[in-house]
């Protein structure tokens, strides 16, 4: 009787451990989307700090045009994230080797305003609007690195036109799954009820 007791109670436990983590996974988006909402976040500040002390110099105006095509080909990566298959990958690639054009601009831009290239040289501190570009840059890599390895998976199979499946928890290989007594594996929310039945069964 205390054994059967135990064991209910585990599997109660055990119940609300899977439903917490479904729901957790229910709710997950694919990696890239919070990749491109980082990237858009250190643009929107890379904005800021341009505006604030690179207005008065001669490149300001290529550091803003070259600032809306990164916003812009994120925004378009963003859109894409929401249904990944063959063709949207390759599309998001296309924007993603924009978007590291540009930011490898950027850099050249700011670089020439420090030596005085588009008139006179603004004098102040940089170090904020490296770092913040070092980061933007960054974050471009992870995304080209996370699409490329995509491609690779679904040049694998026959992914076209198939859309991405989360594979776990912040893109991570984990799944669940057991051997039921018949020789039946059992996957998901299934596991959870086979678990019931056969304890319901003693």
């Amino acid at each position: 009787m205390k054994t059967s007791i135990v064991m209910r109670m585990t599997a109660g436990v055990f119940a609300l451990g899977i439903m917490s983590l479904s729901g957790a996974w229910g709710h997950h988006k694919n990696p890239l989307v919070g990749m491109a909402h980082r990237a858009q976040d250190h643009t929107e500040d890379l904005r800021y700090e341009v505006k604030r002390h690179f207005r008065a110099s001669g490149g300001y105006r290529y550091l803003m045009e070259d600032l809306g095509a990164i916003d812009d080909g994120l925004g378009h990566v963003e859109k894409l994230a929401d249904h990944l298959c063959h063709d949207s990958l390759r599309q998001i690639r296309r924007h993603l080797v924009e978007v590291d054009r540009r930011v490898r601009q950027l850099s050249d831009v700011l670089d020439g305003i420090e030596r005085g290239r588009y008139g006179r040289r603004i004098d102040c501190d940089t170090r904020k609007v490296k770092e913040l570009l070092s980061c933007l840059g960054k974050s471009v890599h992870e995304m080209e690195d996370f699409v490329d390895g995509e491609l690779r998976r679904y040049g694998h199979g026959s992914g076209r036109g198939h859309e991405y499946r989360d594979r776990g928890v912040r893109g991570s290989s984990l799944s669940w799954s057991w051997q039921s007594g018949s020789g039946r594996e059992v996957r998901g929310p299934d596991v959870l009820r086979e678990l019931l039945l056969r304890l319901g069964s003693r």
